[in-house]
């Protein structure tokens, strides 16, 4: 899955919503394809995260 700059995450094994707020892609020498490299995620508190986007999912809403 792809990501774009805010978009509402949340990491797998947490149950924080984030926002994302960088999306790193990487292309591969000789060809079209790219890939995302990490995401950064920005929290209600302020608090950033980089990871891999395999350990995150896309949220449509907020739990409550």
């Amino acid at each position: 899955m792809k990501f774009k700059k805010g978009d509402r995450v949340k990491k797998r094994s947490e149950p924080h919503v984030g926002v994302v707020i960088v999306v790193r892609e990487r292309g591969v020498a000789g060809s079209a394809v790219t890939y995302t490299q990490y995401i950064e995620v920005e929290y209600e508190n302020g608090i950033a995260i980089r990871g891999e986007p395999k350990y995150f999912e896309k949220v449509d809403e907020v739990e409550s």
